[in-house]
């Protein structure tokens, strides 16, 4: 039996835009070609894309290590050169190797490093739903008379709050014996009295 989850419809219309937003973003900055950045950009780019080999999980752009500098330097003249990106990545895979990265490439066993977030987090959102499913149907199921008997008392409830002007004698009634049973103190009225 497939899990039907009916979600509200501009709950819905939220969802589409945030996922419509989130497609257009990533398709734009797709777009910007490597040619469309200056050296600048892309040496910037490049330093954040790749790690100091002997700082602690500090890319390039955030070392201030000599060996940072030096190799930003041969970024720069790579760039200059007319060298593409990749190229640069390349030439410092094969000095450093992987580790220079500062992300993953996205092929072989490191393709797990970037699927598995993704499986983890639909997995999550797929047993949290069921879950919540199966408690309402549950709770419904369980006990219908509860349910039937919360509803009655949430009508009478409010049938009881529409007939306020049936409270009016009973409400002086009260008043009354109250004023009888508490004595009076001087200067104060019958109102300060009740309470």
């Amino acid at each position: 039996m497939p899990i039907r989850l009916s979600l509200h419809p501009s709950l819905m219309r939220h969802i589409s835009a945030l996922l419509a937003s989130l497609i257009l973003s990533v398709a734009a900055l797709s777009c910007i070609a490597e040619d469309d950045l200056t050296n600048d950009q892309r040496a910037y780019q490049l330093s954040q894309q790749l790690m100091c080999p002997i700082c602690d999980g500090q890319t390039l752009d955030q070392s201030q290590a000599q060996i940072s500098q030096d190799m930003k330097s041969v970024i720069q003249e790579k760039l200059e050169s007319g060298e593409s990106n990749a190229e640069i990545r390349d030439y410092f895979v094969e000095r450093y190797g992987e580790a220079v990265l500062a992300a993953p490439s996205s092929s072989g066993f490191n393709l797990i490093a970037w699927v598995m977030p993704m499986l983890i987090f639909g997995g999550g959102l797929g047993i949290l739903s069921h879950t919540l499913i199966k408690m309402r149907r549950n709770s419904v199921t369980e006990n219908p008379e509860a349910v039937s008997d919360a509803i009655a008392d949430q009508h009478s409830i409010s049938e009881a709050n529409q007939n306020d002007d049936d409270l009016v004698p009973y409400l002086e009634r009260v008043e009354h014996e109250l004023a009888t049973f508490m004595p009076r103190r001087p200067g104060r009225n019958k109102m300060e009295n009740v309470e």
